[in-house]
């Protein structure tokens, strides 16, 4: 098949107009040098010297074996082409790429996935106007296997029996964007992370071509965390700290993956290294037999486990800040007038999640958040934490932590509007909509719009188990069982040390359906959990356990004694608090009623 210069050159143009390319004068300078060499006739004389000559202007003593410049850029170009034709799958009449192994430009025609079997990749001959056939650039078979079980998070590839360079940019494709979240928030104190291209170390120059697509993945889920910065990092415009060197760039962090084996099994590993100092703080391998799925999903969890459980505020980076301010604190060269806005966060979600509450930590996460408020009025995360706290403090055992005495005009209507506020500004940060879904429950709010904001927070970051185990909650409340239990399951899998609270949507379904069994299984794995006692509770009363339900009664008398001395509906006001699908509560009032723990 024969193509004209101009559906060449036109192509070229749109490729260099594209937003992918104009950023970057380098790359743009040498893909359009080697398409015109190649569409004259002068493709044998691209290599590593001619290039660097002509291209990046460098003398007769350039030697590429010594300077990686020209393959790198060659690399970078590679994976520029790919995200193109990920943002433009069918735009051009031709398709460019720069197989590995050379410099040359081949053409592939736009066709669609059920023609790519019948056509075949053609390369310019030495004449201008002519177009020589040549064999498809065939991958292994197991190769296909292996993409089928690494899918990039917003990619879906096409079955093929062949995987060529034009089967990957023709894969049904949603394009992969930044969350908008990184221009909504303050990030100037948030760590940056270099994220490396991945090695390919198995020996086998053929499965090259993964390293790029899994670094896409890796940087693409650090993308979901609102308090890290992740960039896809190249050798070729900057260069990162070697062991013993200080470190005086803009990344505090880097992330490198390696390919180790792909056969019997793909076997990466993953390292994220502190360029403050040079130590290894986490690292970890993945290991899956070809054809499994599960490898997106494993590169997310690790992405969590980098940045996050909790919002990006659990995970190894914020734990080493952590431990940073704390060390600060203790040896006298850090004050909470010190912190900055990322600081602050991570200290008030310790403070959230920490078993010992005090008054004085509570004040001084309170007096961080609304310090660095007033210099970032708008930014949703300071508005959503300042506001929960707000919230919960309110309605908390004034012993804990009292927010009036440090502003006596607050009330919990302020913190509930904070938190919406936050939620209008930022509805694809997932712990700003976790915040408002919650915050939602506890004052009363719709159950379908607490799920709304909820299904929002997980899709903002779709491994976070405590979103997953959320929405489970909140299904189970309004009695989608096969969904809440699904995610139920995952978030345990997701976080098996977090799992207590994970179960009750299972034990509210085993309550529902009088499955006797099954709430007492379940209630043995609830064991720690806020209200645990309630569970165990009713799981004897179902089972008729005479000494299950000696244990707990005189505890449930005396909460349910408590609770209508304030006016609530006794022990069903504390259950209703977990546990809110109507027929489940039924079943616990029948129970109740059973036992004469209630009259009705």
């Amino acid at each position: 098949m024969t193509y004209s210069d101009e559906d060449i050159i036109e192509t070229l143009d749109n490729i260099l107009a594209s937003e992918t390319f104009r950023s970057s004068e380098r790359a743009s300078s040498f893909l359009k040098y080697v398409t015109i060499e190649t569409l004259e006739g002068r493709a044998e004389r691209l290599n590593g010297t001619t290039i660097a000559q002509d291209v990046f202007e460098k003398g007769a003593d350039f030697d590429p074996s010594q300077d990686t410049l020209v393959r790198v850029t060659a690399r970078r170009i590679r994976s520029m082409l790919r995200d193109y034709y990920i943002e433009h799958p069918a735009r051009d009449s031709v398709i460019l790429t720069m197989p590995k192994g050379g410099y040359q430009i081949t053409v592939t025609p736009t066709i669609t996935p059920n023609e790519a079997h019948d056509k075949k990749a053609t390369q310019y001959s030495a004449e201008p106007s002519t177009i020589r056939k040549s064999k498809s650039f065939k991958r292994p078979a197991l190769i296909l296997a292996l993409l089928a079980a690494i899918p990039a998070l917003y990619i879906g590839v096409s079955a093929l029996s062949k995987l060529s360079p034009k089967a990957l940019v023709q894969a049904e494709v949603e394009p992969i964007q930044s969350p908008s979240n990184q221009e909504n928030v303050s990030v100037s104190s948030y760590p940056k992370i270099a994220v490396r291209p991945f090695t390919n170390e198995t020996g086998n120059a053929e499965y090259d071509f993964l390293e790029d697509r899994l670094q896409s993945m890796l940087v693409q889920d650090l993308t979901h965390f609102p308090l890290v910065r992740p960039v896809r990092y190249d050798e070729v415009y900057e260069t990162l700290p070697k062991d013993g060197e200080v470190n005086d760039g803009p990344y505090s962090y880097a992330v490198s993956g390696e390919m180790i084996s792909v056969e019997p099994e793909l076997s990466l590993s993953i390292k994220l290294v502190d360029l403050a100092d040079g130590s290894i703080l986490f690292e970890k391998e993945i290991k899956r037999s070809p054809g499994s799925s599960g490898y997106s999903d494993e590169l997310s969890k690790i992405a969590t486990e980098l940045s996050g459980d909790f919002a990006g505020l659990g995970g190894v980076i914020p734990q080493e800040s952590v431990k940073q301010i704390e060390a600060g604190f203790s040896d006298g060269t850090m004050s909470l007038s010190d912190l900055n806005q990322y600081q602050c966060l991570l200290l008030t979600d310790k403070f959230q999640y920490d078993p010992q509450k005090t008054p004085a930590k509570f004040k001084a996460a309170y007096t961080c958040l609304n310090a660095n408020l007033e210099d970032n009025p708008d930014d949703p995360l300071l508005l959503a934490n300042l506001g929960s706290m707000t919230i919960w403090a309110t309605k908390s055992d004034p012993k804990f932590h009292r927010a009036q005495d440090l502003n006596p005009d607050i009330n919990p209507a302020d913190g509930l509007e904070m938190v919406k506020r936050a939620a209008d500004l930022a509805p694809d940060i997932g712990n700003v909509q976790y915040l408002y879904s919650s915050t939602l429950m506890a004052n009363g709010g719709s159950v379908d719009d607490a799920l709304k904001h909820a299904e929002l927070a997980r899709r903002a970051n779709p491994g976070n188990p405590l979103y997953l185990a959320w929405v489970s909650h909140l299904l189970a409340d309004v009695g989608d069982w096969d969904r809440a239990l699904s995610l139920s399951k995952e978030a345990r899998e997701r976080a098996p040390s977090l799992a207590g609270s994970f179960y009750l949507p299972d034990f509210a379904w085993a309550l529902r359906n009088d499955d006797k069994e099954g709430m007492k299984n379940v209630a043995s794995l609830l064991s720690g959990v806020p209200y645990s006692y309630i569970y165990e509770y009713l799981a004897a009363v179902a089972n008729d356990d005479e000494p299950g339900m000696a244990k707990y009664r005189s505890k449930i008398d005396r909460v349910d004694a408590g609770q209508r001395a304030k006016g609530n509906d006794g022990i069903m006001f504390v259950l209703k608090i977990s546990i809110r699908n109507p027929e489940a509560v039924s079943k616990a009032r029948d129970l109740f009623i059973k036992e004469g723990v209630i009259t009705s």
